[in-house]
């Protein structure tokens, strides 16, 4: 009988290294003759110093003119200006993750029937599309015909989140009501987490939008779902304690609400929904096993089918259940493992070394004698 496996991990994994994504140096002046006047992150920089954006820099105001990421070099240059005018990104992010086992940290995961609420590796990418003067919208796409340094900025990173989805009608969909609650959600949790840490508001961000869900078939379009995640590339894990006290944010949230009235991030209505969802969230597959009635002779086991988590030499991977089985033991002694798939043919795997995590399994009762399954009932 195989208990072990050499398969690697699944391919959705993001092997998260904290490495400096490095920083911009800020030069002021032409490109011939120019002086080093600081640096900046390029998260920062992404939202503040992109090309034509008015700039401040130790209280005096600038125009960024372009980006300089050639033959090694990584700089903004920059001119000073007396009478800078505001400008805001047009920023477009895509945020990717997987609620697979080996895309939620640590199996921390809590759902009930309409949603779920877990922190977990994603994939961002962020890119400054333009900006905007006032009414005016300048998309660099145009700009960049008469002016090549006038170009879109990207970033790709790996860090970590927390994605909240919530499978009902008023906060599903792809309607501007649906959407604007989203974001709202997002901002408004993004900014309580914010004030509440001293967070600088570049270092950390949220999405509402452009999310895709990672599964074995390929990626999904989210329109249930909203992303809080750090900014900071490699991630600090600065949104861990949303999940570790998410009642207390969205009671905030609901204080808030009642003290904004309709300047509120968030409506009355809104933060009472999400008071009362968050409610029923539990971990995964947690059942009241005093509520269910298990006939003599069956047991209760992983649905056939389900996908759990498996710790070989240390590391959990992510594995698809066939059926349960009995191994006898010498003696009078018998356990309860599972036949699992691996490349080459089953393995089989105790009970109790199964760690339910992600979505995809269940429970169903089986009887080992005549190798019936029911569907598990809950009794009122």
């Amino acid at each position: 009988m195989r208990t072990t496996s050499s398969l690697s991990s699944s391919t959705h994994n993001y092997p998260l290294r904290q490495v400096g994504e490095g920083s911009f140096d800020i030069l002021e002046g032409s490109r011939v003759g120019s002086e080093r006047i600081g640096t900046i992150a390029f998260n920062q920089a992404i939202r503040e110093a992109y090309p034509g954006a008015g700039y401040l820099h130790a209280g005096r105001a600038y125009k960024v003119y372009e980006w300089r990421t050639r033959r090694g070099e990584r700089s903004i240059r920059v001119g000073s200006t007396s009478n800078v005018v505001p400008t805001k990104p047009i920023l477009r992010k895509q945020v990717n993750l997987s609620l697979q086992a080996d895309g939620i940290i640590d199996g921390r995961i809590l759902t009930n029937e309409t949603g779920l609420l877990a922190e977990v590796y994603v994939q961002v990418n962020e890119s400054v599309e333009g900006y905007r003067i006032g009414n005016a919208t300048r998309m660099y796409r145009d700009l960049r015909a008469e002016n090549p340094a006038m170009s879109r900025k990207q970033r790709d990173f790996r860090t970590t989140g927390l994605v909240l989805r919530i499978e009902a009608d008023w906060f599903r969909g792809s309607e501007d009501a649906q959407r604007r609650i989203r974001e709202h959600v997002a901002d408004g949790l993004r900014d309580l987490l914010s004030s509440e840490f001293g967070i600088a508001p570049h270092d950390i961000d949220s999405a509402s939008s452009n999310i895709g869900l990672l599964t074995t078939s390929g990626p999904v379009r989210l329109t249930d779902a909203v992303v809080i995640y750090d900014a900071v590339y490699g991630s600090l894990r600065l949104t861990e304690a949303l999940y570790d006290a998410f009642p207390t944010y969205l009671a905030r949230l609901d204080r808030g609400a009642a003290l904004a009235g309709a300047e509120a991030f968030v409506s009355d209505d809104i933060a009472d929904r999400l008071r009362s969802w968050a409610e029923k969230l539990a971990p995964p597959g947690t059942i009241d096993f005093s509520n269910i009635e298990i006939p003599d002779g069956w047991r209760l086991v992983y649905k056939r089918g389900s996908i759990v988590g498996i710790y070989m030499n240390g590391v959990l991977f992510e594995r698809e259940l066939i059926e349960p089985t009995i191994v006898p033991f010498p003696g009078s002694t018998s356990a309860l493992f599972y036949k699992y798939r691996v490349n080459d043919g089953d393995a089989y795997i105790p009970h109790d070394q199964i760690e339910a995590v992600g979505q995809e399994w269940g429970w169903e009762l089986w009887n080992p004698d005549t190798g019936e399954f029911r569907d598990v009932e809950v009794s009122e």
